[in-house]
């Protein structure tokens, strides 16, 4: 799932492993519409048929690669975003080639009683008033690539993935603050930020880059290897 971080090598929180391993014909028929199967097909026949026999490895073993739809300019690290020591190919990496992108930077508003009800509904009976919702919400931590890690909600303590979900927002790195009477928050990126960006790979291929050269420079230390 592009959109939201793994909680390890396995999945993400609450789904992972219950996704499909693959989408019917039918199935892509409905996600693309009948304009864009045709053309959308045989760019993943081409894809499945080039690597054919070929498989990414880390020192031996088989590593997660996650993915995102955009970054925030640069993709994170598990270690800093997850906790996690155990994934070093996903670290920080530089991705401004995002920028241009249209989901690079988006702006929301939110009417106050909006606002606090949703962030009621995802944490409980958290301290905000309608009034002054920002008064008592303040970012505790972000990592390397400024994704918010733990965000103070009314006196709970959530993380930055949690508070983007209660609000539906396109990313975790995120900024907020009160204009004329709304709160405005600006979000950079579009996913969870790790792993390779689909919109930066898409522009190193338009620039000429191989499958190689992409996957190396978005999971370093990686390999690709004959599957045996």
């Amino acid at each position: 799932d592009p959109g939201h971080p793994p909680q390890s090598a396995g999945g993400r929180p609450g789904a992972g492993t219950d996704l499909p391993e693959s989408l019917s014909r039918e199935e892509l028929q409905k996600l693309w519409g009948e304009e864009g199967f045709t053309d959308g097909y045989q760019k993943l026949a081409k894809a499945v048929e080039g690597t054919r026999g070929v498989v990414m490895t880390y020192q031996g073993s088989y590593p997660y690669a996650a993915y995102h739809a955009v970054s925030a300019g640069y993709t994170r690290s598990a270690k800093e975003a997850l906790g996690n020591e155990n994934m070093p190919w996903l670290e920080g990496t530089d991705s401004r080639t995002d920028i241009p992108s249209e989901d690079f930077l988006k702006v929301v508003f939110f009417e106050k009683k909006e606002f606090v009800q949703r962030l009621r509904s995802a944490f409980g009976e958290i301290a905000l008033s309608e009034e002054n919702p920002l008064e008592n919400i303040a970012v505790a931590a972000r990592d390397g690539g400024e994704y918010v890690l733990q965000i103070d909600v009314g006196g709970k303590t959530v993380s930055g993935e949690e508070f983007r979900n209660a609000l539906e927002l396109p990313s975790a790195c995120l900024y907020y603050k009160e204009v004329e009477g709304k709160i405005r928050i600006v979000t950079k990126g579009l996913g969870h930020g790790l792993g390779m960006s689909q919109y930066g790979a898409d522009y190193m291929a338009r620039q000429g880059s191989s499958a190689q050269d992409i996957l190396a420079h978005y999971y370093p230390g990686t390999a690709l290897e004959p599957l045996t």
